[in-house]
């Protein structure tokens, strides 16, 4: 449903943030382009509805003989084990380290795969993000994304008609 283009340019969108706000120093901000950049992701890579992923817990990612899986608890209760790509597992890693914590989860490591941000000087560890967290995150990168495209800073190489669609795209 998502062209592969607005993809690109929402995942260019958060590591521009990352840059800028690392640039500047700005760890409340940093912090909060990191999760965004875990956010896009699972729902880019692991293709996830917002409440499979916000139901995630780090332990839910395990290693296996040939690799890493995650389990995914969908609709109707259905629990199914996925592979993990190389774009995900870089994406844990990534996230997971800038959290202060080592490279990849044990299975001891019961805490939500995205954590909720720190909230004066806190963070309630335990607890998972929400369903409306997590989409007014991801409609805030798709707002930011449009204006990138709108002001030529992204996408510059594709056909006003399909510039025209990606925004329709990105406005729903």
């Amino acid at each position: 449903i998502v062209p592969e283009a607005a993809i690109k340019a929402m995942g260019a969108t958060v590591q521009n943030a990352i840059a800028h706000y690392g640039e500047l120093g700005d760890q409340a901000e940093l912090a909060r382009a990191m999760r965004l950049r875990w956010i896009f992701v699972l729902l880019f890579g692991l293709w996830g509805r917002r409440a499979e992923i916000c139901s995630l817990r780090m332990n839910d990612f395990q290693q296996v003989h040939d690799g890493w899986e995650v389990r995914v608890q969908r609709k109707g209760g259905r629990q199914e084990r996925i592979p993990v790509s190389e774009f995900v597992l870089a994406g844990l890693q990534t996230y997971r380290i800038s959290l202060g914590l080592s490279a990849l989860p044990s299975s001891a490591d019961g805490l939500p795969a995205v954590l909720p941000l720190q909230h004066k000087g806190q963070r309630e560890r335990a607890q998972n993000l929400s369903e409306e967290t997590l989409y007014q995150e991801v409609r805030r990168l798709a707002f930011e994304t449009a204006a990138h495209i709108r002001a030529g800073h992204s996408l510059p190489e594709v056909t006003d008609d399909s510039r025209a669609y990606i925004l329709d795209q990105l406005s729903r």
